[in-house]
């Protein structure tokens, strides 16, 4: 039992790292989307 629960911690833990990388990936794409509009604008 205390075996399983350490296996779904580390699953648990995996999948906020990946979401943290998803995110900061998401927020990249959307600066630097932002940064080309405004270079087209001006």
């Amino acid at each position: 039992m205390q075996n399983k629960n350490i296996n779904y911690l580390f699953i648990l833990i995996g999948l906020l790292k990946i979401n943290k990388i998803c995110n900061s990936l998401f927020y990249l794409f959307l600066i630097s989307s932002f940064y080309f509009l405004n270079l087209m604008i001006k």
